[in-house]
């Protein structure tokens, strides 16, 4: 869901030789993105060669087309192997044991530093398994707050994982980044607060917190999730504007919200049609046809009432701006 920079190939490709050298394709990482470029210059198509993924997110298609279904997807810095096929500005790569093309300039020979993420398991019981899909075999089980190391590549919504010292599969939603991320607890921590009125204008203990004294929703979703244990998941800014910046330079922001796709602990930015962009940003507790339930800073009880505080609040789908995972911007920013 990343922002994805574009990094030209800036050597040519190796010889096969090469290619067989390096580790195998089961401990290689792979990445994507959707943007089409040109073939950089003095790129040798005809030979395999391992690379590494230089973009923040690169998509791996059927065909070399922005249109062709995605096969497979990675993140920065993962590595993977190109076959040596080109279309135009494309290029086929083997991506755990499917193909699928990408444009060639999100990729370099240049080795990234190494900087693994992390993630931990939020199941109870885990069963990793040897390939995406539960009627695969099962490779090893890993239980809650298990540590281990996304390698970047994704399936189908399944993620990669070194775990247990072996590579194998699990669905993404059952680990996270940058720390224990638990939707329930965090709602839980919120709630907590329900009630609570800022003693005068932009005074109150959110704000002491961050040291700041401006309008303070987005303050709160960070204090929620700093005081859940999952700082990672949300900008800490003392300025919405900042907030909202920070998440449209990690590009975890979904602009087509429905509420199918929303859950516990998601956060939401609200547009009142004022401003022409959001103003306003709150945590999803819970959702029901086109209404959500969110616990909210820096709003009003709804009754008519001026005093502002954290209140509970039923809201239209209608006036969502965008909304974001806090699991999607940990990774995003790891």
């Amino acid at each position: 869901m990343a922002v994805a920079v574009a990094v030209a190939l800036t050597a040519v490709w190796p010889t096969a030789a090469s290619a067989a050298a390096a580790d195998s394709a089961a401990t290689t990482s792979v990445a994507s993105t959707e943007a089409a470029s040109m073939v950089p210059s003095g790129i040798d198509a005809g030979f395999d060669d391992y690379v590494w993924v230089s973009s923040t997110k690169v998509d791996f298609r059927a065909g070399a087309s922005p249109s062709s279904s995605v096969r497979a997807t990675a993140h920065q810095d993962s590595r993977i192997l190109a076959t040596g096929q080109q279309k135009g500005g494309w290029r086929e790569f083997k991506v755990r044991g499917v193909y699928g093309w990408a444009p060639a300039s999100h990729f370099t020979h240049r080795k990234p530093a190494w900087d693994p993420i992390w993630v931990t398991v939020t199941s109870r019981t885990l069963h990793l398994r040897f390939f995406p899909g539960v009627s695969s075999t099962v490779e090893t089980t890993a239980y809650k707050g298990d540590r281990g190391m996304f390698t970047g590549v994704e399936r189908g919504g399944w993620w990669e994982l070194k775990i247990n010292g072996q590579y194998s599969w699990t669905p993404a939603q059952y680990v996270s980044v940058g720390g224990f991320y638990s939707p329930s607890k965090a709602i839980e921590v919120g709630k907590s607060q329900v009630g609570y009125r800022e003693p005068s204008w932009r005074n109150n203990k959110y704000n002491d917190w961050i040291n700041g004294n401006e309008a303070w929703c987005s303050v709160f979703v960070s204090w929620v999730y700093g005081h859940s244990g999952y700082a990672a998941g949300v900008p800490k800014r003392k300025h919405f504007d900042d907030y909202f910046a920070d998440l449209r330079r990690a590009g975890v922001l979904d602009y087509s919200p429905q509420t199918s796709e929303l859950r516990k602990g998601d956060v939401v930015l609200m547009d009142w049609g004022r401003s022409g962009g959001p103003s306003h940003t709150g945590i999803v507790d819970r959702v029901s046809g086109d209404t959500l339930w969110l616990v909210e800073g820096n709003t009003t009880d709804g009754t008519g009432n001026s005093e502002r505080g954290v209140f509970y609040r039923q809201r239209g789908i209608v006036s969502v701006y965008a909304w974001y995972r806090p699991s999607d911007y940990a990774l995003a920013t790891h």
